[in-house]
């Protein structure tokens, strides 16, 4: 149900309820990969990306295979300016993304060679 409001709090625009309603929603299950993976998502867009690697942390502790965070978790830490996590945040991605052809993924992988 948490997950449901956050939901609709992030389509209605209202970011702030919808992170309430994602710690809700972890607090009550603190493996909801879908709480996880919204509050990141969030935190991401809001160039909070400490509170966001942190998150994405903890979802492929749930999820190890999953490229998408893989890559999300490279960008925070590349922003962070944690070069060498970002690198290996990024090779994951490419080892577990069915089309490692994502323009953001390469973009992101540029940048952190030219860093």
């Amino acid at each position: 149900t948490w997950v449901r409001m956050g939901t609709l709090a992030e389509t209605m625009g209202n970011t702030e309820q919808a992170l309430r309603c994602y710690r809700n929603a972890l607090r009550h299950n603190p493996n909801s990969t879908k709480a996880l993976s919204q509050a990141a998502g969030i935190h991401r867009g809001r160039d909070e990306n400490k509170e966001a690697a942190e998150l994405y942390r903890r979802l492929l502790q749930l999820e190890p295979s999953n490229g998408e965070t893989w890559g999300a978790l490279g960008h925070c830490a590349l922003l962070l300016g944690e070069l060498q996590q970002a690198y290996q945040a990024y090779q994951q991605a490419l080892l577990c993304l069915n089309n490692p052809k994502d323009p953001q993924l390469w973009y992101g992988i540029g940048i952190l060679y030219e860093r």
